[in-house]
């Protein structure tokens, strides 16, 4: 009865112990079923935190190539209009360089235009004070006609005739040198006036040359 009394215990026993493990593995499975579920929550939670992610993240990078683009084309717009500025200068560069040119030939020209405008004046008095000496002989010479015709009473009549012609001629000839000198002064007034002005008349007034000595006269009747 002992050993079946003890044989009754250790059975016991071990259903107890096999309870005890069932009740332990059923825990077991329980908790690795709940570990799962928080696994399974865990990944879910993981993926969608992945596509929050993944979603910031192009948004990030679109932002960024949208400010880099934007970035390069200020650059290239601030490229473009240094170029513009640069060529700009040049041509400014040019022009001032093309008209500086202009202004030295016109101050030249200028300078080469008052040189001959005073050697024409000079020219113009030497002629005037010809004109002036010529008018002084033909004086002279009609003094001297009228000299002669008064004193010789032999040809008087004749005389008288041609020292009337002499007088008459000379008067002409006066009248004439008289017009022209007036003639000179006006185109040296006006060579004076250029001068000062800094610019040449268009055209000196010159008088016409013309019969002996190149006075536009005739020599007087001997």
């Amino acid at each position: 009865a002992a050993p079946a009394a003890a044989e009754g215990g250790g059975a016991e026993a071990l259903r107890a112990e096999l309870r005890a493990s069932e009740d332990q593995c059923e825990a077991l499975q329980a908790t690795l079923a709940r570990a799962r579920e928080q696994d399974r929550q865990a990944i879910v939670r993981l993926r969608e935190q992945l596509d929050s992610s993944r979603g910031h993240l192009q948004r990030s990078l679109r932002e960024a190539s949208d400010a880099q683009q934007s970035e390069v084309g200020h650059f290239e717009a601030e490229v473009r209009a240094e170029r513009q500025r640069f060529l700009d200068i040049s041509l400014e560069e040019s022009i001032s360089t093309d008209r500086l040119a202009q202004l030295r030939d016109s101050r030249e020209r200028l300078a080469s235009e008052r040189n001959s405008a005073r050697t024409q004046a000079q020219v113009e008095v030497g002629r005037c004070a010809a004109l002036a000496e010529e008018l002084r002989r033909l004086r002279g010479e009609v003094v001297g006609a009228e000299a002669r015709a008064s004193g010789s009473t032999e040809r008087a009549a004749k005389s008288e005739e041609r020292c009337q012609e002499v007088k008459a001629e000379g008067e002409r000839r006066a009248r004439e040198l008289r017009g022209r000198i007036e003639e000179i002064w006006s185109g040296l007034r006006s060579a004076s006036a250029g001068l000062k002005q800094g610019a040449l008349p268009t055209e000196a007034v010159l008088p016409a040359e013309s019969g002996a000595g190149g006075y536009g006269f005739d020599p007087p009747h001997r």
